[in-house]
């Protein structure tokens, strides 16, 4: 059972390393859940092997929330081939949908990008980064993120509380920036929010 409703899509780094933010994303799930299988992982090494993974796995029923880490820049995002970039339109293509995306990337998180998925999409939130971020530093951000909502939706489940999705994401925000401040001004941090039809920045 998949109970962080979330898929974690990962590019390929590097051609010399095993980087990867599975290992984050096992630690979050195994801390909260009691194991590392709270959510689905697959990797992707361009547009066509990205589309391919995301249509096989679609189903709104079980999956709410998309994660991309990967490369970026302000036109798209890619794996170690920057040749072939995932476009924001091939994004929207595969995320209809969905709920929450969240760009692990960097530069692809400007508020344009991120106001036209939201619209585009139909989501309820996207969040990312502006700038050109370290890969530790955003690494760890993306996982206290995670840690956070996921722990904000575990607990109103608990409670047999039924909070709207924006109202999860201004707790979770609201959590995010009593911690680490300086480190969301850093990395550029952003998330665009849709309330009662109407998109606007949150941060």
């Amino acid at each position: 059972m998949i109970d962080f409703n979330m898929i974690v899509a990962e590019g390929h780094w590097d051609n010399y390393s095993n980087d990867s933010v599975k290992k984050l994303f096992d630690l979050v799930s195994d801390l909260l859940k009691g194991n590392s299988h709270a959510y689905k992982y697959l990797n992707f090494a361009d547009p066509t092997s990205f589309q391919s993974s995301m249509r096989a796995l679609s189903d709104p029923a079980i999956y709410k929330y998309l994660y991309v880490g990967s490369h970026g820049n302000d036109t798209g995002v890619y794996g170690s081939d920057k040749t072939t970039p995932i476009s924001r339109t091939i994004l929207k293509n595969v995320i209809t949908g969905y709920t929450g995306l969240y760009l692990g990337t960097c530069l692809f998180g400007t508020d344009d990008n991120m106001s036209w998925l939201v619209q585009n999409a139909d989501l309820t939130w996207c969040a990312g980064y502006r700038k050109s971020v370290d890969w530790i530093d955003s690494s760890a951000f993306d996982m206290a993120f995670w840690k956070e909502f996921q722990s904000e939706n575990i607990r109103n489940k608990q409670n047999n509380l039924a909070l709207a999705e924006n109202d999860l994401l201004d707790q979770t925000i609201a959590s995010l920036k009593s911690k680490y401040s300086s480190l969301i001004l850093d990395l550029g941090f952003n998330v665009v929010v849709r309330r009662d039809n109407v998109i606007g920045l949150m941060l």
